[in-house]
């Protein structure tokens, strides 16, 4: 879809114009929904002062690697680092090792941080969830890719 805008309506919903015409969103891949609702949250939230307090907001991106073409991670991982550079703390849980390490690579921040979450065994016979950090620099030294690591 070339020349494809998006404009917010006067009742907060998105119409599609593609090539001058009213594409409606049921005609609009996921990838390119789910790629909009990333964007709008990350681009919509930026620090700011409120009645003399700093406001740093956090924003939390659930799989946004799901139903998305994996070239468009790299669009996603740009907007995420951007907002990240802006103020905006970001949080970001994926199953995709690609994503994570687009995430890591343009990263300039040093306060960025991954973890492995896995269920273990707990010492009462019920599951925990345990969070593990995981050193970048030697995962993707030691593995060909990070989805070999997060299966």
């Amino acid at each position: 879809m070339s020349g494809l805008r998006v404009l917010p309506l006067v009742d907060g919903r998105l119409t599609f114009i593609d090539s001058e015409l009213d594409a409606g969103a049921s005609s609009i891949s996921d990838t390119v929904l789910r790629i909009l609702y990333g964007l709008a949250a990350l681009h919509s939230n930026r620090p700011a002062e409120r009645d003399g307090l700093r406001v740093e907001p956090i924003v939390m991106l659930e799989e946004p690697e799901a139903h998305m073409y994996p070239v468009a991670y790299e669009h996603l991982a740009d907007s995420i680092v951007e907002a990240v550079e802006s103020g905006v703390r970001v949080v970001v849980s994926t199953h995709s090792g690609r994503l994570e390490e687009l995430l890591w690579e343009r990263a300039r921040a040093p306060e960025v941080n991954v973890y492995y979450v896995a269920r273990v065994p707990g010492r009462d016979g019920y599951p925990e969830t345990v969070a593990y950090k995981v050193n970048m620099r030697e995962a993707i030294a030691e593995l060909d890719d990070l989805d070999t690591f997060l299966t």
